[in-house]
């Protein structure tokens, strides 16, 4: 239930964030194709940029920012063989792995020359997406509602 609740307060804020501009957040029914692998994944949380609005979209190549919420089946999937999948989209700028167990991210970041970086950050800090969002997002906002607030 944690994970839900997780997943749908960083879909929340995120997208009040990006009202009025022409990304959109989509949560968990929304297929993510990885062209370069032909692999096809459900993040719990991707925002898309660019093209109309949503209308019934199913199937999506690209994203600005996905963001996994960590559960003990998924781990392993999401810190390695979804990272790199990911890391392949063109449009990519953050990858959030987030703690279902406690106020913690791992952040995977592209930096504006293309190369990725990894950042930790634990409660009471702000998760950054470059070129995408002005203020960073905090990640308390994630864990409102829940037994870790």
């Amino acid at each position: 239930m944690r994970h839900n609740r997780i997943s749908l307060n960083v879909a929340k804020t995120l997208s009040d964030r990006f009202d009025g501009t022409p990304c959109q957040v989509f949560i968990n029914n929304v297929k993510l194709q990885v062209r370069a692998s032909d692999s096809v994944y459900y993040p719990d949380v991707l925002v898309h940029c660019g093209g109309g609005p949503a209308g019934d979209v199913k199937l999506l190549s690209d994203a600005a920012l996905i963001v996994e919420v960590l559960s003990e089946s998924t781990v392993q999937t999401d810190r390695r063989e979804k990272r790199a999948a990911y890391q392949r989209l063109p449009g990519l700028r953050a990858y959030w792995i987030i703690s279902q167990d406690e106020q913690r991210a791992e952040l995977h970041l592209r930096d504006a020359d293309g190369s990725w970086g990894t950042r930790l950050c634990s409660a009471g800090e702000r998760l950054p997406a470059p070129g995408l969002l002005a203020a960073d997002f905090p990640l308390a906002a994630a864990y409102a509602g829940t037994d870790l607030a």
